[in-house]
């Protein structure tokens, strides 16, 4: 990524089938239901979005992490409630969710709106 930014390029290369945006470390995001209309979401409804924003991790060469957005640290370390290490690539509904993400922008207040 620095590389590509000190020759002034784009983080990723900009295909037209596809949207990319970049994530870090403590950044929200939005999980939609498989059959959820993006366009229908009502961004102030924050009870229906509480179980859909997970929080990105960590990340290797081709896996992203999440925890959801209320979960701040396992009670035990034994605990896999959430797989390896206390983190997962799928949603609770069992999405993927780097596939199906849409990324949040949150404001002081708690106003959501994707990003």
């Amino acid at each position: 990524a620095i590389e590509r930014l000190a020759n002034k390029l784009p983080l990723a290369d900009i295909e037209a089938e596809n949207t990319f945006f970049t994530l870090s470390p403590n950044e929200l995001v939005y999980v939609p239901e498989e059959e959820e209309n993006i366009k229908d979401i009502d961004w102030d409804n924050k009870a229906f979005l509480f179980d859909k924003i997970y929080k990105v991790v960590s990340f290797t060469k081709s896996q992203c992490f999440f925890v959801p957005h209320y979960v701040s640290k396992s009670l035990s370390e034994d605990s896999t409630e959430l797989g390896a290490n206390n983190k997962s690539e799928r949603a609770w509904n069992g999405v993927m969710i780097k596939n199906n993400c849409i990324k949040l922008k949150i404001d002081r207040l708690g106003n959501i709106k994707p990003a």
